[in-house]
């Protein structure tokens, strides 16, 4: 079970990490955003574990395209449901802004893994120096105790 477990919450990082680095087709008028560039940062998670991520991201209008990358060191603490470090890994994705707020992104979702919905909650927020602080929760079932909380800072090292 903690296999699975553990298993799952590498599942639910990696669309985690997936959604932060959004996006889509591109529309007829092209309107830039804060998300354009190339992003370089940390991720940390339990005991004070750190991994180094990139950000690739392409934003045209409300929509936003990207991969990320996730290096090695993040550990994460699931309780009883199971621990351990997540293993290097990159993936792409799409994700539209906020309505009210182009800075920031939003995204609550859910997993199901053997008959659990486990939720996973996504914010990201882009200052106003380029930095973006990302935060996300993996919501575990209650009999795992606690649910893993994932933050990160990166900035911009180009367009």
């Amino acid at each position: 079970m903690k296999k699975l477990i553990l298993s799952l919450l590498v599942a639910v990082l990696a669309m985690s990490i997936m959604v932060l680095s959004v996006s889509a087709a591109p529309e007829m008028a092209t309107k830039l955003g804060p998300y354009n560039g190339t992003f370089r940062g940390y991720v940390t998670g339990d005991r004070g574990s750190q991994a180094p991520v990139l950000f690739q991201l392409s934003q045209n209008g409300d929509l936003v395209n990207g991969t990320v990358s996730l290096g090695e060191g993040l550990y994460i603490d699931g309780g009883w449901c199971g621990k351990g470090y997540i293993p290097p890994m990159t993936h792409s994705g799409r994700l539209l802004t906020h309505p009210n707020d182009p800075s920031q992104i939003q995204m609550k979702t859910s997993v199901k893994v053997s008959n659990f919905d486990i939720g996973v909650t996504l914010n990201s927020k882009m200052s106003t120096d380029g930095t973006i602080n990302a935060t996300g929760s993996i919501d575990l079932p209650w009999i795992c105790g606690r649910d893993p909380q994932l933050n990160g800072t990166l900035s911009k090292v180009s367009k």
